[in-house]
């Protein structure tokens, strides 16, 4: 998300501003909706091809492999400028001697055999950490890998507590959580209760704040109607 479709910086810093809730730092925001929208279109530059859509990106409609459509022309784009691209490697932390970072270590998952990269700077991209909370909406791999590699080379981490989740996913519960883009589905149908009622999406926040503490198999169940005509 940022600040493109025809949503402006100013927006899309009150956007950010509404979902912090006083957490976080306003500098940081401000930078963020300031540089967001030049930042976004840049993938053009890198061959990613996208729709904007009010303050957001829409790299892949097809939903089956999402962020490939993103990662692949920039990993074609690096390549064809002299970089060396190691897949499948999954680093396992940092290396770090006298507070300063070196590079990476980790296992070629083709081989077996342990990786060393050295490099004069490293950059950490490893996604969010949102499976680490009982209930979410995320990918059950997504459990925080990239910041406790940080945490273990000194670094410190802030809001790890400022995760968004669909409220709709912390209703239900349990796994798999990957197939729930539950988004577009909620703007294109009606959510119902098991009586029939039709909920707002406004109201799913105070649903599942009725229904917390209950364990998973007894929370109700919602049905969606789509109009696949």
């Amino acid at each position: 998300s940022g600040a493109v479709g025809n949503t402006t910086e100013e927006e899309y810093l009150a956007r950010l501003t509404e979902k912090a809730a006083g957490r976080g730092d306003p500098v940081l925001r401000e930078v963020l909706a300031e540089e967001s929208g030049s930042t976004i279109r840049e993938l053009q530059r890198f061959g990613v091809r996208y729709e904007e859509h009010h303050g957001q990106i829409l790299v892949d409609r097809s939903g089956v492999l999402p962020g490939l459509e993103l990662t692949r022309p920039m990993a074609a784009f690096a390549r064809a400028a002299g970089v060396t691209v190691r897949w499948p490697v999954a680093i396992g932390d940092l290396t770090v001697k006298d507070l300063v970072c070196s590079g990476a270590t980790g296992l070629d998952l083709s081989t077996g055999e342990e990786v060393s990269v050295e490099a004069k700077a490293t950059v950490l991209c490893c996604g969010g950490h949102a499976a680490i909370f009982p209930f979410h909406d995320n990918p059950g791999r997504t459990m925080g890998d990239c910041a406790a590699m940080a945490l273990r080379a000194g670094a410190s981490l802030v809001d790890m507590d400022a995760v968004t989740f669909h409220s709709l996913g912390m209703i239900h519960g349990g796994e798999p959580y990957d197939a729930l883009h539950c988004a577009p589905l909620l703007g294109a149908g009606q959510l119902r209760d098991e009586a029939g009622s039709v909920l707002r999406r406004s109201e799913l926040p105070e649903v599942w704040a009725r229904h917390a503490e209950t364990p998973p198999e007894d929370r109700p169940r919602f049905h969606l109607d789509l109009d696949l005509s």
